[in-house]
């Protein structure tokens, strides 16, 4: 059988890829299928029973043992399998039908991915607004929502991720799989980038009890890690995530974005969650240190504490270890791996320099002006300006 010109065009334009299927199969009497792995959804048409519980119900690898299989990617992303009978494959004229379909669901990939792509640009101004505290009213919201077309559940939560490497010529990919991963657990949501900051905007259709919301974050942050180290390698792929709670108003959004971003800040400072998320609710008292930090108070107190160790990096080194180890000499030697007597002649220079500045390194209060000045130290180094003082 061949496959006219006009019967080509046709199946080019279809709108929908269950579409594609049946009128491959109408056609053709093959049998065909598509597993789309962003929505996991599977579209099949065959009159065999047994092709029709396979496809459906088997494991991929079952599925690739079984038929003829092939892999439908763009952008590097693979979106989904194309399933032929064994019948389609068989033969000259099935082979050729099966490259024919290949080309019309690439297609209305390749449309599909340009429309999320415009959507994604006027929705980012949407959720720039939101986080900036530009849209204050639930008038203002539903105004719009309605305006730019969008049907968003008032329940949201943030998922949020950086991954440096993968801005080298990766955002497109990131944004992309973050998507696909985020609408498979929750249809309906968007990503949100912030220079190496990328979010996913969860849409929520009713708030999840905490222990789901936890369980299903951690799931599509794995997802989304596996495909990265596959594609990108482990070490380009590494990544710290960061997740806040369920709020029931998109008008929340301000304070869910600041949760998972804090969150991410955190797991990048302490090094926790390379191997999963960090959520707002375990950081502890970082959630009170981390807003504090962009006040003008919290950036004198660091200035008048840290400011006289400007320049002598090895000695805010010590300093910290010294707050780790309960100012233990011995402890911190051992933590920063250095001989007790280096360390021993660092604290007395540390001593010296606080005695000049008027404070007494033995008092408790000293002490713990230092320890709250060190983690304002690490938040302004990862946030790019140690000394923000300046910046101001």
């Amino acid at each position: 059988m061949t496959w006219g010109t006009e019967w080509m065009l046709d199946l080019l334009g279809k709108t929908e890829i269950r579409e594609i299927v049946a009128e491959a199969h109408a056609v053709s009497g093959y049998s065909f299928a598509y597993k789309d792995n962003v929505t996991l959804e599977t579209f099949a048409c065959s009159e065999s029973e047994e092709f029709l519980c396979a496809v459906r119900a088997y494991p991929l690898r079952e599925i690739f043992a079984r038929f003829d299989v092939r892999e439908i990617s763009e952008n590097n992303i693979v979106r989904g399998y194309l399933v032929a009978g064994g019948d389609a494959a068989g033969c000259g004229d099935g082979k050729n039908l099966i490259e024919i379909v290949m080309t019309a669901i690439r297609l209305l990939l390749r449309r599909d991915i340009t429309r999320k792509t415009q959507e994604a640009g006027i929705t980012g101004n949407l959720f720039a607004e939101l986080i900036g505290g530009q849209i204050t009213t639930q008038e203002a919201l539903a105004s719009r929502l309605r305006l730019l077309g969008m049907r968003f559940p008032w329940s949201v939560a943030v998922l949020s991720t950086e991954c440096q490497q993968a801005l080298r010529g990766g955002e497109r990919y990131l944004q992309e799989l973050l998507f696909s991963r985020a609408n498979s657990f929750y249809p309906g949501s968007y990503v949100y980038r912030d220079g190496a900051l990328f979010s996913c905007i969860l849409a929520l259709k009713r708030v999840p009890a905490a222990s789901v919301l936890r369980r299903d974050m951690q799931a599509i942050a794995a997802q989304a890690r596996a495909e990265m180290e596959a594609h990108l390698g482990a070490e380009a792929a590494k990544s710290y995530w960061g997740g806040g709670k369920a709020h029931a108003s998109l008008l929340s959004l301000q304070n869910g974005y600041d949760e998972a971003a804090q969150s991410v800040l955190y797991a990048k400072i302490y090094r926790r969650g390379e191997g999963g998320v960090v959520f707002w609710n375990d950081t502890g008292a970082f959630r009170l240190m981390a807003r504090w930090a962009a006040s003008r108070d919290a950036v004198e107190f660091y200035a008048e504490n840290i400011g006289p160790f400007r320049g002598h990096e090895y000695l805010l080194e010590t300093l910290d270890g010294l707050d780790a180890c309960n100012w233990n000499l011995s402890l911190a030697a051992e933590r920063l791996a250095c001989h007790y007597n280096t360390l021993k002649y660092r604290y007395k220079k540390i001593k010296e320099i606080l005695t000049s500045a008027g404070r007494d390194i033995e008092d408790h209060e000293t002490r713990f002006d230092i320890s709250v000045s060190l983690k304002l130290h690490k938040i302004y180094q990862e946030r790019g300006a140690a000394h923000e003082e300046e910046a101001r």
